[in-house]
């Protein structure tokens, strides 16, 4: 089954639309504490994060993903493909422009922490 990006108007993962062939990284978790938190977050009416729910990598501050370090292999660098995010990181980038005002009328979705 595909990954798909489970923050709202966000088209990550979602192939069959054009304009969204890019490839993105995704991110999800098996933490109960850190689903509940991300729950709060994401501005998403009845949703509940779960270990099967994906977060693309453009919800997150740079600061919070660990992109690995060079690896060299025949005396030639390549860049190292495992991306993890880091300890407490979470969704903070929202497109806020796309929101519904009920949604935004929620002070947990506008300062996120």
């Amino acid at each position: 089954m595909p990954r798909r990006c489970c923050v709202p108007n966000c088209n990550s993962g979602y192939t069959y639309k054009p304009g969204c062939e890019e490839k993105v990284r995704m991110f999800s978790t098996n933490d109960v504490k850190r689903q509940q938190k991300w729950t709060q977050l994401i501005p998403r009416k009845d949703f509940k994060v779960t270990r099967h729910s994906y977060v693309c990598v453009k919800h997150f501050a740079d600061e919070d993903i660990d992109k690995g370090k060079p690896i060299v292999v025949g005396g030639k660098e390549h860049a190292y493909t495992k991306w993890v995010l880091k300890k407490g990181a979470v969704p903070k980038l929202f497109l806020s422009k796309y929101f519904t005002s009920s949604l935004l009328s929620r002070s947990k979705y506008i300062t996120p922490y």
